[in-house]
């Protein structure tokens, strides 16, 4: 069983070794692991960050007969990691571009192929029509 990403690892992913972003990265990565546990169907969390930068993730309503906490696994914890760097970094891409070249311009996606590859088989509750 892996652990959550912490504000070290995102930090050491984006290149950040300035203290005066932590806020912003702490931002990104909590929603990042709430978005992520919302897309395998897990109940809503609150996070929160130790002194030392460790995630504590809490289920909101932990007492509801549905409640469901996700199984932190080396793939959601990537995928965690992935979507905090890219919410992170999204605001670099003004209007989803992230280039213009010769040969045209080079988009960031709306659909994102590595995060659903890793979330791919961690779904644990579906909606029915």
């Amino acid at each position: 069983m892996a652990d959550w990403p912490d504000l070290a690892t995102v930090k050491q992913v984006l290149g950040a070794d300035r203290s005066d972003k932590d806020n912003l990265i702490e931002a990104a990565l909590a929603s990042a692991i709430e978005g992520v546990v919302a897309d395998c169907g897990g109940s809503p969390v609150e996070v929160e960050f130790g002194s030392d930068g460790e995630a504590m993730v809490t289920l909101t309503d932990p007492s509801a007969e549905t409640a469901l906490e996700i199984t932190v696994t080396a793939k959601v914890a990537r995928a965690a990691l992935h979507r905090a760097v890219t919410v992170y970094k999204g605001p670099d891409a003004p209007f989803g571009v992230a280039g213009i070249f010769d040969s045209g311009g080079i988009y960031v996606s709306r659909y994102d192929p590595i995060y659903q590859w890793l979330l791919k088989g961690q779904r644990r509750r579906f909606s029915v029509s």
